[in-house]
């Protein structure tokens, strides 16, 4: 059988196997730094306090430590033994309620504190009767010969500490140098970056349309042929009230609304609308025979037709109400 594999006898003393072994914790990672001691970077076992300074450390590691430098490892303070003291209940206390688990593979998970008990009383490991653990499973603080003093221990401590360290500073070293060669490249996609932006040619947006000076002027009015509003020139009916066409519809005008007259107005700051007194002249007893409205305006009778009248609206539509072969008069006064 190998020294890797090879059975380690398990000391009966809970407190001694305690000692050789440590703690196996639930959650390593989970396990707040403050909790730690600096020396051996673990939780604090049977914790004690430095008077002056209120640093925190294992009891064990900090009498083995200032044995050999009587001062506090973390600021360099004087340290003598005689000014360490217990720490408050509410300290012990945090590190007693985390949860390890048995070193010896039964499974037990439960408060450190409680370990020890579990170990002399309940684990089924410990009470075979020759009751082993495989080397393997053990932590990395058994060695396969244990120094019986503890200044024997901390040296092999610091000799592992000093060897985790150089291959701490050799990552460090490596990772250095990862990051010299990625900052490399970015400073080179960067340069070539700034070069494509100079290359790139930006497409001025296009300038919005200006009015041209020569546009057509909008009129405050709508071609009562396409109900259109009249753009460009407007052409107004000179005998009906409200009658306008637009350029397109005036073009037809013949078919559209013959016999009337018109005028071209080309701006609309040209026209002065002015409502003729005749407009307004009531025909008393006289019907349009289209609308079979009252007569109001000019009143145009049919000199054919025995009594047929049409009032200047219906004169006026596109689509001709009487047939154009009947001359129309045209009466602005009322008729006796």
């Amino acid at each position: 059988m190998s020294a890797e594999s090879s059975p380690v006898l398990i000391d009966k003393d809970a407190s001694r196997f305690l000692t050789q072994c440590g703690y196996m914790y639930r959650d390593e990672h989970s396990i707040s730094k403050t909790l730690l001691c600096s020396i051996c970077s673990e939780p604090w076992v049977q914790p004690v306090v430095a008077n002056g300074c209120g640093h925190i450390f294992c009891e064990r590691c900090i009498h083995t430590w200032i044995r050999h430098i009587p001062s506090c490892p973390i600021d360099r303070s004087s340290l003598p033994s005689n000014q360490l003291i217990p720490p408050p209940r509410i300290l012990q206390e945090l590190v007693d309620e985390l949860d390890v688990i048995c070193s010896l593979g039964c499974g037990w998970i439960g408060r450190r504190d409680c370990w020890k008990t579990h170990l002399e009383s309940d684990c089924p490991e410990a009470k075979r009767d020759e009751p082993v653990i495989p080397s393997a499973l053990m932590t990395e603080k058994i060695e396969s010969v244990e120094p019986e003093d503890e200044e024997e221990s901390f040296k092999e401590r610091w000799k592992k500490l000093a060897r985790e360290m150089h291959v701490l500073k050799k990552e460090a070293k490596d990772y250095i140098s990862t990051i010299e060669r990625f900052k490399d490249k970015v400073s080179k996609l960067q340069f070539e970056l700034r070069q494509a932006n100079e290359l790139i040619i930006v497409k001025p947006p296009s300038p919005s349309p200006v009015s041209s000076p020569s546009a057509l002027p909008l009129h405050q009015a709508t071609c009562d042929f396409c109900r259109s509003h009249i753009q460009g020139t407007r052409h107004k009916c000179l005998k009906c009230p409200d009658l306008d066409s637009c350029s397109e519809c005036f073009s037809d005008i013949s078919n559209l609304h013959p016999i009337h007259d018109f005028v071209s107005v080309h701006s609309p700051e040209d026209i002065n609308i002015v409502c003729l007194p005749e407009w307004s002249i009531v025909h008393p007893n006289v019907r349009c025979n289209h609308c079979e409205q009252q007569v109001i305006g000019p009143r145009f009778k049919c000199v054919i037709c025995i009594d047929y009248d049409l009032c200047h609206h219906c004169m006026a539509l596109p689509r001709p109400v009487h047939p154009i072969g009947h001359p129309m008069t045209r009466f602005v006064n009322p008729q006796g």
